[in-house]
């Protein structure tokens, strides 16, 4: 009785969820293997579905380790940049001991970011579990299936999602009854499965919610319990198919026309080896199913339809794919610059998504097909002269134009040419020879690379006898090394004359060796400045660290060594070589000094050592004997009677050591001065400063003779007499009070004397008419200051002083 109990609430549940699991992280490659965590029971369901991030590839096979047969459950859909596929096994064997399952799921090609969903379940039937299914694509945030409707009461519903959501799903939203379970797969970016058990037929939709807008794919499927009657359908026939052949690229249309295609059926394409599912296929009655051709091998393919009920027509053997062969018939523009970076729209047919630009013998960047007839494509660096312009299909298929695009010669900096050589095994020395004649003055840029971190540079050289130094010194990390040398100023050298030869102090692995050449670089010294990094955790991204320029027109080379290979140039910089070992080096020509930061992309995850070194055009060097002024801060501001100091700066420029003489002009009638000290100077190999001391004037106060003064003093000639007169009447009275009024008069009469001779306050001028020194007035100046030298241009600049 008690085991009873135990087992009534299993009998009672029916299907079961057994176990799930799921690839950790997404994936580019051709086969994944996901395994399940615990041991199988026999007898029970395996489902698979496969996600990826692309169209153009397709699932070949899935298998397992315990030698299960998986069926297609529902066939792929796609949108824009998203497919699934929903696979089955019906009665699996089971495992015995501790041994797991694993699942292995092959593509054609490699897929971009493939994510693969397993799970377990148990209570279903063994011998035809298939009820029904269905898939829908959409860009919105709530997914959602086409509506089923079931054949069998009770039945396991399945609905699995993959979107290009950047937050992924959310939420299961469930079949429109009872109650869903959403099933959690880690590192699966989101991707979901949901899964409901019902008892009762009806009409059943999968749908789910996602955090962001994202293109996705949505199926349902459902899976009989066992004891119920399957549908009774007739099994189908193919009778033809319309066309008849596609692209081997895959993504034609097709209408296949037969009987008894039932909802929900699938069609696969076999040629006894590949086998790949039709996309998008939609039956649109009982005799006509609607379907997308799969990428598939060129030659002829047979065609079967399986309905749900396992039922499957025979082989039709009456399609073939054909090479998808892209014709190139224009570009615009026709020319550009040799070094590169020019954006051309390539015209021409049956141009497939993922194709590659090649021009001349080198590949080009941000490559996107517009359409069949149009693709769009940064032109890399090339040597001057006609190049030819291919364009090559995934499936290798490859269509040119001959002399398609020119490159011509810039002035200023300008790419000339490029060389590699990759040697395997350990090698002490490697050497590449320039395939074009070389210009003297010209630049040579030699990058070598290595698979170790033991082996150093011992020595550059080349047969015209240029001398070489270090542009940076030589990284090494993650068993990798790389070093930049450069030749200034080179000497000319005819056509496959130049070798440039390469020694180590011990044998390296692998080496490999790269040689540019570039015109109008500066001959005395280039270099202005670079940086070096690696990798400290596998990625696709490398970076060089970022590094200051001083000169505006920099040529900035950057090369990469990868684990793996690389696949295009970062932002602002052009493809200047890719050998086929996927060392790398690419260019940018600035247009102001600041902050360069060179990166590039890896086709894979894998370390990485990056380099990139900045040399100057020639003519950002001051020509031979020359000096540069300049003048610090640009402006200031003082209060009247206060003064200023600017920083006048004199350098010499190549050895330049004549005295430069200084002068300013200040304003004139606004009580300003200039002074500079010392001067002259003289540079040395040091700049030299001096000092310009501007100096203002503040406001003074006096008392000042008034305007009317001239014109009063007649009049003091009459009155000063008045005091006498007054002191001549002290004889008047008694002794004491005649001296008292004499006194008073006295001092009335000299008061009213001196009111009148200070203007009386009779002007409004203030003081009469006259006052102290007002100073500087308050405002902005201009102030010119000079440098000159003997033989050379004088070299002005204008400073301004503010007076408050």
């Amino acid at each position: 009785i008690a085991v009873l109990l135990f087992l009534m609430p299993a009998f009672a549940a029916g299907q079961a969820f057994v176990q799930s699991n799921s690839n950790t992280t997404r994936t580019t490659t051709t086969s994944l293997q996901v395994p399940f965590t615990t041991p199988q029971g026999p007898g029970n369901l395996n489902v698979v579905v496969v996600g990826w991030a692309d169209t153009s590839s397709t699932v070949q096979s899935v298998t397992d380790s315990d030698g299960n047969l998986y069926l297609l459950a529902t066939g792929t859909n796609d949108t824009t940049g998203v497919s699934q596929a929903i696979y089955y096994a019906k009665n699996i064997t089971g495992d015995t001991g501790s041994t797991t399952n694993t699942v292995t799921v092959t593509f054609n090609q490699p897929p971009v970011d493939e994510d693969v969903r397993i799970l377990e379940y148990s209570g279903l039937d063994t011998t035809n579990p298939l009820d029904v299914t269905a898939g829908a694509v959409g860009t919105s945030t709530a997914p959602a299936s086409p509506s089923v409707t079931t054949n069998s009461a009770t039945d396991l519903l399945i609905g699995a999602g993959t979107s290009t959501s950047s937050a992924g799903f959310t939420a299961a939203g469930g079949f429109g009854a009872g109650a869903v379970v959403p099933r959690s797969f880690p590192g699966n970016y989101g991707d979901m499965v949901e899964d409901q058990n019902v008892t009762a037929t009806g009409s059943y939709s999968a749908t789910a919610t996602l955090g962001s807008s994202g293109s996705w794919v949505m199926q349902i499927v459902a899976f009989r319990a066992p004891g119920q009657t399957p549908p009774s359908f007739s099994a189908p026939t193919v009778t033809s198919v319309s066309p008849t052949s596609g692209f081997d690229a895959g993504g034609d249309p097709i209408t296949i026309t037969g009987t008894n295609f039932e909802l929900g059926a699938t069609v696969v394409f076999s040629n006894g080896t590949t086998v790949a599912s039709a996309v998008n296929c939609s039956v649109a009655s009982t005799t006509s199913i609607d379907c997308t051709t799969p990428d598939f091998p060129v030659g002829s393919a047979d065609i079967t339809v399986t309905n749900v009920d396992a039922q499957s027509s025979g082989p039709f053997a009456g399609f073939s794919f054909v090479p998808t062969t892209p014709g190139v018939t224009s570009v615009s523009p026709t020319s550009g610059p040799t070094n590169g970076g020019n954006t051309v729209v390539i015209t021409g047919s049956d141009f497939v998504t993922g194709a590659s630009v090649v021009v001349g013998n080198v590949v080009a960047d941000s490559v996107v097909v517009k359409d069949l007839n149009h693709i769009q494509a940064n032109f890399p660096a090339h040597t001057a002269g006609a190049a030819n312009v291919s364009v090559t299909n995934p499936n290798q298929h490859t269509g040119a134009l001959p002399n398609g695009y020119t490159y011509t010669a810039t002035t200023g900096i300008s790419f000339v040419q490029a060389q590699d050589v990759a040697l395997g095994g350990t090698q002490s020395s490697i050497s590449a020879t320039y395939a074009l004649a070389q210009n003297a003055g010209d630049l040579n840029v030699v990058v070598i690379s290595w698979g170790d971190a033991s082996a150093l540079v011992a020595s550059v050289k080349d047969s015209a006898g240029n001398s070489y130094v270090p542009a940076l010194s030589p990284i090494a990390a993650n068993g990798l090394s790389q070093s930049i040398w450069y030749a200034k100023n080179v000497k000319a050298a005819a056509a496959l004359s130049n070798k440039v030869s390469v020694t180590f102090d011990v044998a390296a692995t692998t080496p490999d060796l790269r040689i540019l050449e570039y015109s109008g670089v500066d001959t005395i010294n280039p270099v202005d400045g670079g940086h070096s990094a690696s990798s400290t955790v596998a990625g696709i991204a490398a970076d060089s660290g970022s590094f200051t320029t001083t000169f505006a027109t920099d040529l900035v080379i950057a090369a990469v060594t990868p684990s793996t290979t690389t696949a295009s140039a970062g932002a602002g910089f052009t493809t200047v070589n890719l050998p086929t070992s996927g060392d790398y080096v690419e260019h940018q020509i600035t247009q102001a000094a600041g902050t360069v930061d060179a990166q590039a992309t890896l086709t894979s995850d894998g370390s990485w050592v990056m380099q990139a070194v900045a040399f100057k055009q020639a003519s950002t060097q001051p020509p031979p004997g020359s000096f540069i002024f300049s003048v610090s801060p640009s402006s200031q501001q003082v209060t009247a009677g206060s003064s200023a100091s600017y920083s006048l700066t004199v350098t010499g420029q190549n050895n330049f050591t004549s005295p430069v003489s200084l002068s300013a002009t200040c304003p004139q009638n606004v009580q300003i001065t200039c002074s500079i000290s010392p001067n002259p100077v003289t540079p040395g190999s040091s700049p030299v400063v001096a000092t310009l001391t501007v100096t203002t004037t503040g406001p003074t106060a006096s008392l000042i003779a008034p305007g009317k003064a001239n014109r009063l003093l007649p009049l003091y000639a009459i009155w000063l007499p008045l005091p006498g007169i007054a002191l001549a009447g002290v004889g008047l009275g008694s002794r004491r009070r005649k001296l008292g009024l004499g006194l008073t008069c006295f001092l009335l009469i000299a008061l009213t004397l001196l009111l009148v001779g200070c203007g009386g306050g009779g002007s409004t001028s203030g003081g009469g008419g006259g006052g102290g020194n007002p100073g500087t007035t308050a405002g902005t100046y201009n102030i010119k200051v000079t440098a000159t030298s003997a033989s050379q241009p004088a070299k002005t600049f204008t400073v301004t002083l503010t007076v408050q």
